[in-house]
């Protein structure tokens, strides 16, 4: 079955039966290679699996931010997310390295950082109810695991109702010069059996 793919200034388009349009950077460059790939001689499904492929790895992908939001501009489109400190939220997810992601995961990961950074309870955001998580001090070799449960973590009977106090707790107790606490970069929690970054699992899982 034969397809037709076509530009304009601004985006590809696949006609399988459906239509297909996706924002890139260099459509000409895009479609071109797609042609030589041999997208129009394929099956309707591994057309549309190519053209999502081979418009997704466009890394055309910027941050803009204003007084109420912070956007995402992408080659499938440009969302906006309505924020409580639009500057805050754009340099966490600049350092973060959106900008550098293939479309799909910068967009998740913009969803996830808009969702993460805009609200004091974090940790009702991120864990589950039965959540396992840790904090390790390997210099002094010592471990404190929690569970999220009722909306609070709970070790030894303590209630903490942020990740901070539980880190923060475990510094005063066994490393009081210590006054500061990165506490959703340093904590763990366990997954399928595994200790993983809490933070890295909750972008990037």
């Amino acid at each position: 079955m034969s397809h037709s793919i076509t530009f304009d200034d601004t985006t590809v388009s696949l006609n399988t039966g459906t239509i297909q349009t996706r924002k890139v950077k260099d459509p000409a460059l895009v479609c071109k290679r797609l042609k030589l790939m041999g997208i129009e001689s394929l099956k309707p499904f591994q057309a549309r699996r190519m053209f999502d492929h081979g418009t997704c790895e466009e890394k055309d992908i910027s941050l803009t931010y204003d007084e109420t939001s912070v956007t995402i501009d992408t080659p499938i489109g440009d969302f906006t997310r309505i924020v409580k400190c639009p500057k805050f939220v754009w340099s966490r997810l600049q350092a973060l390295g959106v900008e550098d992601f293939t479309t799909q995961k910068a967009k998740r990961i913009f969803d996830r950082g808009c969702s993460f950074y805009d609200t004091r309870d974090k940790i009702s955001l991120v864990l589950r109810e039965g959540q396992l998580v840790r904090h390790c001090l390997k210099k002094q070799d010592s471990t404190r695991e929690a569970v999220y449960k009722g909306g609070v973590l709970l070790w030894n009977e303590i209630e903490f109702v942020t990740l901070n106090a539980f880190v923060t707790g475990h510094y005063k107790a066994v490393h009081p010069t210590c006054l500061t606490a990165n506490a959703w970069a340093r904590c763990e929690t366990l997954v399928d059996g595994n200790w993983v970054n809490l933070r890295d699992h909750y972008f990037h899982g």
